[in-house]
Parts: C-alpha cells; structure tokens; sequence
C-alpha cells in the first residue's frame, strides 16, 4: 500500500504545479475555465486517493504540504515573463549579429 501512496503524493505534486500554471492566463490567450477545472479535479482526486485508505499519516500530510508548495510554484512559473527566442539565441551564442 505504501507504494501506491507514494505514487499518488508524486502524481498530486505534478497535478498541482500544472494547475497552478493553468490558473494563470497568458497574454494573448483567451481565458477559459476548463483546463484549470480539469487539473484541479486530477489534484483532488489524488489527494483523495492518497488520504482514502491510512487516513492522514505522515506521508499524506507531507505529500499535501508538498502539493501545495507546488502550486505556488506553478503559479510563478505562469505568471512570470518569458524571454524572447531572439533574445535567448542572442544570449546563447554571444552574437550581436541581426539575421
């Protein structure tokens, strides 16, 4: 039973940090409901099967502080600004050249 558990703490890592990055919009994309709905049910339902069986053990409570410390980390990176490619192929090969 403690593999599965342990499985699921990581698969609710994961979910959060993408729903942190989902809650986010971008710019210039249209603003819809549906892809944060459905990382927040993936998140729900791991943390749910992972608090079924043993109940609130060390594991489960670990695993959700974890969780939560990854979507905030998902919320960062989606909210951040992103470089250009121009600029980052500039960065990378130190050219100063236009194309």
């Amino acid at each position: 039973m403690y593999p599965v558990r342990l499985l699921l703490g990581l698969m609710a890592i994961f979910f959060a940090h993408f729903l942190g990055r989902a809650m986010v919009r971008p710019r210039g994309e249209r603003a819809t409901r549906r892809r944060p709905l459905t990382w927040a049910l993936r998140t729900a339902v791991a943390l749910g099967g992972l608090y079924w069986g043993a109940g609130a053990g060390v594991l489960s409570i670990a695993m959700t502080l974890l969780a939560a410390l990854s979507l905030g980390w998902g919320l960062y990176a989606g909210a951040r600004p992103r470089r250009d490619d121009e600029e980052t192929r500039l960065h990378l090969t130190g050219d100063d050249r236009q194309p």
